[in-house]
């Protein structure tokens, strides 16, 4: 049940960002975009 109210949620969350970075200048989207791959690479390193 849990994995499935959390997918839901992701999909959510996508949904909204994608709605956002439309919305956002380019400027403002390309740093969100910078700082996100910086967050992701961080949680997820390399092997």
């Amino acid at each position: 049940m849990a994995c499935v109210i959390n997918t839901i949620n992701a999909a959510e969350v996508i949904k909204v960002m994608y709605r956002i970075e439309k919305e956002m200048p380019r400027k403002l989207r390309e740093a969100g975009l910078a700082k996100f791959t910086v967050k992701s690479k961080k949680e997820k390193p390399l092997k």
